[in-house]
């Protein structure tokens, strides 16, 4: 008849060998469609603030809007979005000349990432990602000169995504789009499920080991 002892050290040895084929050869867990790109949220919070801005529109039916933006480096960026939220709100957008002049600053476009981390055990490497827009804007009716609005607008949006996914979600020629990955270490990438392995294949040795 097997050994207690014999049976739980077979036990222990087959646990460890399928924690380590679960970490080697387990398939990415990210999602194909994924996390959307840094400039598409940014486009995304750019049409928020543009719907803020185009709440203090005068209301006309005839209503045109000239819009100036700044700086021409990263305006463009932001320009499409705002430009369709006040359509939308009824400001016919034009090159000169509306009855409403639209001035916007371009204040920060910003990508951050935070806490490189495990998601969970042996999971895959992921960090938060925190994306930024702010825009200084200013409406002034151009017959009056009377000023409608002087104010400053700030979207963001935080999410978790995977490490291997930063260069995918940034575009290579748009710097705004980078942001600087926080240093996992080799410690974070290798040696801590090395050591946490080690770790586990001890405590199940000792365990079954002082029991037999």
């Amino acid at each position: 008849m097997r050994k207690p002892c014999t049976t739980y050290r077979a036990l222990a040895a087959r646990m460890i060998f399928g924690l380590c084929i679960s970490w080697f050869a387990a398939p990415p867990a990210f999602a194909v469609e994924g996390p959307p790109a840094n400039l598409e949220l940014f486009q995304t919070l750019s049409a928020t603030i543009g719907t803020r801005i185009a709440a203090q529109l005068p209301k006309s039916d005839s209503l045109t809007v000239s819009l100036l933006l700044h700086p021409e480096s990263v305006s463009w960026i932001v320009q499409g979005p705002l430009a369709r939220s006040m359509d939308k709100a009824g400001g016919r957008i034009v090159s000169a000349g509306g009855m409403v002049q639209a001035e916007c600053v371009v204040s920060t476009l910003n990508v951050m990432y935070e806490d490189v981390r495990r998601d969970g055990f042996l999971g895959t490497q992921i960090l938060d990602r925190l994306v930024t827009v702010r825009i200084s804007a200013s409406l002034i009716d151009t017959k009056s000169g009377l000023s409608l609005l002087n104010d400053v607008f700030e979207e963001s949006r935080r999410d978790t995504v995977d490490l291997s996914s930063v260069s995918r979600l940034e575009e290579p020629g748009i710097p705004a789009t980078h942001g600087t990955i926080p240093d996992g270490g080799f410690f974070s990438w290798f040696l801590e499920p090395v050591i946490m392995l080690g770790g586990i294949a001890v405590s199940v040795y000792l365990l079954f080991h002082i029991r037999s």
